[in-house]
């Protein structure tokens, strides 16, 4: 296998990794609570976003 696609590869899986763990989710929150949502909002608008 040629070595740009293996890092292609490699690269792919990181990505995947990271948006299997959330680790947005927590950023996401504080940015919301910061500008006057209540954490009971934030997960209502969560909820509804995930549909």
């Amino acid at each position: 296998m040629r070595p740009f696609l293996r890092n292609s590869i490699a690269k792919l899986y990181l990505i995947l990794g990271f948006q299997s763990m959330m680790v947005g989710i927590p950023i996401i929150v504080l940015f919301l609570q910061e500008n006057g949502l209540s954490l009971q909002e934030v997960l209502l608008l969560q909820s509804v976003l995930s549909m």
